[in-house]
């Protein structure tokens, strides 16, 4: 048995290679489609009198129709479709199988039915699953599964932990792991940014003036162009000695339209 370019694959499960078509057999291909409801491929192969097999014209259909004839939702009767067409050719597990099913669905791809079919297929596992337990749960025979716990909400920074939080940085510097230590319950990104947003004695929390915000926009502007785009606000923060949230949404607020017509210009 001939192997496949994977150790444990044979060759029937690889893809077809579809042979040439020239411009003009291709266009008549696509009308004899049309004419035929991209149903009769053998009838379609003969017409078209070029030798191509019907397998090879219904692939040269698929990877050439346009793209906004192909849907991306499937309705109730495309699924029954499918799951007819996939009962019809049981025992078939190469991709000329996908090809066939897709020729029955009108506006579907060969790789979209067969995403489709794996769906069903786990939709019905899980249903299967659920039927399952519940008949044992019914029966006594397992207890009933226990609701998910509630997720943690992230707690409220008191003015005690504050005060630790300072103190730590005062001992350690901005080693946020060794600061952490310090702050009951808080981890190091939780202090780096409480110190870096809030607590900072250094930070302005006044209302911005017109300098600062021409100061924000020359320093955004440089860095984006710097740096493809990308904007690290914890950069613009330090030279404009305020919090980063603060710089971002004074930017997006007063900003952003402006900026957008300038790199337009």
């Amino acid at each position: 048995k001939k192997r496949g370019r994977r150790g444990g694959e044979s060759s029937s499960s690889q893809k077809s290679v579809m042979p040439e078509f020239e411009m003009r057999e291709g266009q008549q291909l696509m009308d004899l489609a049309r004419k035929h409801d991209c149903r009769d491929w053998d009838q379609i192969s003969k017409e078209l009198g070029s030798g191509k097999r019907p397998m090879d014209c219904l692939m040269y259909y698929q990877r050439n129709r346009k793209r906004r004839n192909i849907s991306v939702n499937w309705t109730e009767q495309e699924d029954a479709i499918l799951e007819g067409a996939v009962t019809q050719l049981a025992g078939s597990d190469d991709w000329n199988k996908w090809v066939v099913v897709a020729s029955m669905l009108r506006d579907k791809t060969a790789k979209q039915s067969r995403h489709r079919w794996k769906i069903i297929l786990n939709n019905r596992e899980k249903k299967a699953k659920a039927a399952a337990m519940a008949a044992a749960v019914a029966a006594g025979e397992i207890p009933a599964p226990s609701s998910p716990p509630k997720k943690k909400t992230m707690a409220k920074w008191t003015k005690e932990e504050d005060e630790l939080l300072l103190k730590a940085i005062e001992e350690h510097g901005f080693k946020w792991v060794k600061v952490a230590t310090h702050v009951p319950n808080k981890v190091d990104r939780q202090c780096r940014e409480r110190y870096l947003n809030i607590v900072n004695p250094d930070l302005k929390k006044t209302q911005w003036t017109n300098e600062e915000v021409l100061q924000l926009y020359n320093i955004v502007v440089a860095y984006a162009r710097n740096h493809e785009g990308r904007i690290n606000w914890e950069y613009v923060a330090t030279n404009m000695r305020r919090s980063s949230d603060h710089c971002r949404k004074r930017w997006s607020r007063s900003l952003l339209t402006f900026y957008k017509g300038a790199l337009k210009d």
